[in-house]
């Protein structure tokens, strides 16, 4: 099974809710539309808990209701993209944002492909104007687009790293291709777990998602 451009916006479309009309995507670049699809089962999970969890920021396009995620590296702050928010029982708990800057505590900047903050914290950084630290942080997504091969240790290691440097226990890596086992073991080991053959239509879909729900309720 190969992931296809029209498959993934379908996907992320039908994540997006009643109140957003279409998506608007500055890449058509496979990579940057599987994070969009990862991006859309986050809310899938929240609204799980929740069905009135997910409330959109920074809607784009003439009626305001079109949804528009980065093709590249960005900050938490830029007014450009749109992110959204997660309430439970009424209350705002985090911001989810796509391919933002988290500053870790080695002062280097790492991409997350997708980020949960907290959600007084992000909103606190944004007036600021500064990239979110690893204390600001619920969980992350480590996603790979990668389809030619399985993803091998030196994967593992890389995950593991920016565990480190981001303090945070909560990353997942996430592949639509298969991953091997010691980089599986390992990344179990010290994150949320390596999730592989996660694309529409496959049986890695359901496990993300049923620890995605995990993750939000913890």
């Amino acid at each position: 099974m190969a992931l296809e451009v029209e498959s993934l916006l379908a996907e992320f479309d039908h994540d997006l809710g009643s109140a957003v009309s279409a998506s608007v995507h500055n890449s058509q670049a496979v990579d940057n539309l599987y994070e969009a699809y990862l991006y859309g089962m986050v809310l899938r999970a929240a609204r799980a808990i929740d069905s009135d969890a997910v409330r959109w920021h920074n809607l784009v396009g003439p009626k305001g209701d079109e949804v528009r995620l980065r093709g590249g590296p960005g900050e938490v702050y830029s007014p450009n993209f749109s992110f959204a928010t997660l309430r439970f029982n009424g209350e705002t708990v985090f911001e989810v944002h796509q391919g933002v800057k988290i500053l870790g505590e080695s002062g280097v900047a790492h991409e997350c492909d997708i980020a949960a903050l907290h959600a007084g914290r992000g909103a606190w950084r944004r007036a600021r104007k500064e990239r979110p630290r690893p204390t600001d942080m619920f969980f992350a997504v480590e996603a790979k687009a990668y389809q030619a091969t399985r993803l091998g240790l030196g994967i593992g290691r890389a995950v593991v790293g920016l565990r480190a440097d981001l303090q945070q226990h909560r990353i997942a890596l996430v592949a639509a291709t298969a991953i091997d086992d010691s980089a599986r073991r390992l990344v179990d080991s010290w994150s949320a777990g390596a999730f592989p053959e996660v694309m529409p239509g496959a049986a890695g879909t359901g496990l993300l998602l049923t620890r995605l729900n995990e993750v939000l309720l913890s």
